[in-house]
């Protein structure tokens, strides 16, 4: 992904927002873009570019897709399909969330769903 130079404030305020909530141990890992990284909340990822960094900010701290709804009431079984690295189908079957849905998840490559699946 080429970063387009309009983008670079949202880029450099997702990278500082994501630096502040990455465990330390994983905040060289983020930056080398490699490897498993873990949150303060206890959710941990497999990343391998910024692109899996900016959805992962903007799954968990944006709610860019309004996850806040599935409090209480919501559906019963949730399908995420092109689930790449999880963090949607993660979210929102955390059993100790009151989300807490069964979610089947499919992604068009192995690897992703390989990297969703150790997370």
């Amino acid at each position: 992904m080429r970063p387009r130079i309009s983008k670079l404030p949202y880029y450099a305020r997702s990278a500082s927002v994501l630096l502040l909530q990455l465990r330390r141990g994983s905040r060289l890992r983020a930056l080398a873009l490699r490897g498993p990284i873990s949150f303060r909340n206890g959710l941990s990822f497999e990343v391998s570019s910024f692109l899996d960094l900016l959805i992962l900010k903007e799954t968990i701290y944006d709610d860019v897709y309004r996850l806040s709804d599935l409090e209480g009431e919501g559906p019963k079984l949730i399908i995420d399909v092109g689930a790449g690295i999880g963090s949607f189908s993660i979210l929102v079957s955390q059993p100790r969330s009151s989300r807490g849905r069964p979610c089947w998840r499919s992604s068009p490559t192995r690897r992703r769903l390989r990297c969703s699946r150790q997370t």
